[in-house]
């Protein structure tokens, strides 16, 4: 999955198309789930790989506040 935009959720499940937008900028990247993560412990619901990451923020952000929605192509 080099170069794809990718993520892992615990909420979605493997396959799904979501729209992930960062709340900051309203920068927004369409990522297929593809493995399952992150740990429930860390209270996140989704992990962008880095190609996803780039493409809303740079990648020394770290952790950014983002809205994760269901992507249906019309």
């Amino acid at each position: 999955y080099r170069n794809w935009l990718c993520a892992a959720s615990t909420v979605y499940p493997k396959g799904t198309l979501l729209k992930v937008t960062r709340l900051k900028t309203g920068s927004e990247v369409i990522v297929r789930v593809n493995d399952y993560g992150p740990e429930k412990t860390t209270g996140r619901i989704i992990d962008l790989d880095k190609t996803s990451f780039k493409k809303i923020g740079s990648l020394g952000a770290g952790i950014i506040y983002v809205r994760v929605e269901p992507y249906t192509k019309l």
